[in-house]
């Protein structure tokens, strides 16, 4: 479902088969399984029901992770921090869902090194995503002033991570 709801214009089989299964071949596990799909959330939402030929939803359907995105697009960098609940669906290994999670990461990561606030960077490295990320932290390092009472932290953990990347 994130899948689809992330790509409005759909999938065709083989790509939606690539994207879950990482085999085009998988058509025919696929099948099937969108079937069992409709039936579940036919139950639940009628509305939503999967649409195929392409594989799509039949409207659209907000995603946390598009919204995180949108925050970022817009230059709210300290409101993404605060939005970013962790990765999307940390335990799915369907290429598809890695892909859009080694995305999102990218985007707000780079967002935060190349236009974020101090303050922003500093949430960041607090997070979980950032806390041990060695670029992220020197950049913090970089940009806090000499006299922060931040920095002394900030060292003892950079030298406690042995300048790992």
């Amino acid at each position: 479902m994130t899948l689809l709801a992330h790509r409005t214009a759909g999938y065709t089989a083989h790509e939606l088969a690539d994207a879950v299964y990482g085999d085009v071949d998988a058509v025919s596990t696929l099948r099937p399984e969108m079937v069992r799909l409709r039936h579940v959330v036919e139950a639940l939402d009628p509305t939503l029901v999967p649409l195929s030929r392409p594989y799509r939803l039949p409207r659209p359907v907000a995603l946390d992770l598009d919204a995180l995105v949108g925050l970022v697009d817009r230059g709210a960098h300290r409101a993404a921090v605060r939005a970013d609940t962790g990765p999307a669906l940390p335990s799915s290994t369907a290429p598809g869902v890695v892909a859009l999670r080694v995305e999102v990461a990218a985007t707000v990561r780079d967002a935060l090194l190349t236009g974020g606030s101090i303050e922003s960077l500093v949430s960041y490295s607090e997070s979980d995503a950032g806390r041990d990320d060695v670029r992220v932290l020197l950049e913090l390092l970089r940009r806090l002033p000499p006299g922060s009472p931040r920095r002394t932290h900030l060292v003892a953990h950079l030298e406690a991570l042995g300048g790992r990347d």
